[in-house]
């Protein structure tokens, strides 16, 4: 299956099951929100990775940047 075929595939199959069960659509979002943030921590500490031995001063900045205040969350510092 050709990786737009496949897209295509996933998403009608996607749409079937929101149309089917629409009253879980909200609770699919924030699944789907939590996933992509949890892809962005991953690329986020990727980079901090690759920098942090080329450039400490980058790392502290990535760091303010993205990296959430502790004081905002209970428990670790990033919320997912």
């Amino acid at each position: 299956m050709s990786h737009m075929t496949h897209r295509s595939f996933f998403m009608t199959a996607l749409s079937t099951v929101l149309f089917i069960n629409s009253t879980h659509e909200l609770q699919f979002r924030l699944v789907l929100t939590r996933i992509l943030r949890t892809e962005l921590h991953c690329v986020i500490r990727s980079q901090i990775e690759d920098t942090r031995t080329s450039n400490p001063v980058a790392t502290r900045y990535i760091l303010d940047k993205f990296q959430p205040s502790a004081k905002s969350y209970s428990g670790s510092a990033w919320p997912f």
